[in-house]
């Protein structure tokens, strides 16, 4: 089990809805980064991605650079930006964009951005359109000499959401193959996080958004190509974010729809238990302007969770949790 032993507002601001930050450890120094969306509305008609550093442990954060996107000046704005490393070890933030406030009627592109390190300071540079379309991006993964990268996208023909694996012919430089991870007639699968599980398994958590609350579901693949049924699984929620812990475990935060807080669940994959916890608790009313998160491990029992919230805010702001093991 963990609990929750410090939390805190990382940023607030009250003219403007924070949102769907990431977090991840630098692979070139000791740096934290953090990234989230800035905009004028949970469906912005402007928008921008702010970059963070921590070089503390999460202590505390710096804000390096941000990078805004409008309707009105370039024809799209921001949605949920994910970090990523290349094959080199840099980071780049993978985000999709769309180019409209209605979902339905919105074209989703993942654009690339490069964060360009240094000891104390970053930047954001190398803005770039990818061949990839689709909502709401995962991290890449390498799996067995493979770049993974998955997305959700309407099927026009049953009119639901669909999960999508893209793979890299050469080192996640670009992505021109898919293959199909989640699509049923009455369900709609999105939001799929992945974890390589020694290099022999891949876990990907789902999201399955036919109702408000809905039950996660789970899906395995042996190569990456070819995924099994996704399985219902015992908890409720939307857009999981999940890292291998330790031999045997995968941990994942996630919104969870049926509690209305920010929750994490651990799933031991040598018993296939699942535990779940409660890190942070929001207003029934405020179910959709809060809960997508991510997290750190800082030491083997510790882990510092980033998510965004409202409560009785006027906007959603940034906030932090710190997690223990018991």
């Amino acid at each position: 089990m963990l609990s929750v032993i410090k939390k805190g507002i990382i940023q607030s601001n009250k003219d403007y809805y924070l949102s769907f930050p990431d977090i991840v450890k630098s692979k070139q120094n000791h740096n934290y980064y953090l990234v989230y969306r800035s905009g004028n509305a949970h469906h912005p008609v402007s928008s921008s991605l702010c970059l963070f550093v921590s070089n503390d442990q999460c202590k505390t954060w710096n804000k390096m650079d941000s990078v805004g996107a409008s309707l009105f000046s370039i024809g799209f704005v921001w949605n949920c930006p994910r970090f990523s490393f290349k094959e080199n070890k840099k980071l780049v933030i993978f985000c999709d964009t769309k180019n409209h406030t209605e979902e339905r009627k919105a074209t989703f592109k993942i654009v690339s951005l490069d964060v360009d390190e240094h000891e104390q300071q970053a930047q954001l540079k190398n803005m770039s359109l990818t061949e990839i379309n689709g909502m709401v991006p995962d991290r890449l993964v390498n799996f067995q000499n493979k770049v993974l990268f998955c997305v959700h996208k309407r099927d026009k023909h049953i009119n639901n959401l669909i999960e999508i694996v893209y793979w890299s012919r050469d080192n996640g430089k670009t992505f021109h193959d898919c293959n199909l991870m989640a699509k049923e007639k009455d369900k709609d699968f999105c939001e799929a996080s992945i974890v390589n599980y020694n290099d022999k398994c891949l876990y990907a958590y789902l999201r399955e958004n036919t109702k408000q609350i809905r039950p996660m579901y789970l899906s395995k693949s042996l190569d990456g190509i070819n995924w099994d049924k996704p399985k219902e699984l015992s908890f409720y929620g939307h857009r999981p974010t999940v890292n291998v812990i330790s031999k045997y475990e995968i941990m994942g935060t996630y919104r969870d729809t049926s509690q209305i807080a920010v929750c994490w669940f651990i799933h031991n994959l040598k018993t296939n238990k699942i535990s779940t916890g409660i890190i942070d608790t929001e207003r029934k009313e405020n179910i959709f302007n809060f809960g997508y998160s991510s997290f750190v491990q800082l030491d083997i029992d510790l882990f510092y969770c980033v998510y965004y919230i409202k409560n009785t805010q006027q906007k959603p702001l940034i906030k932090y949790a710190l997690l223990k093991r018991n």
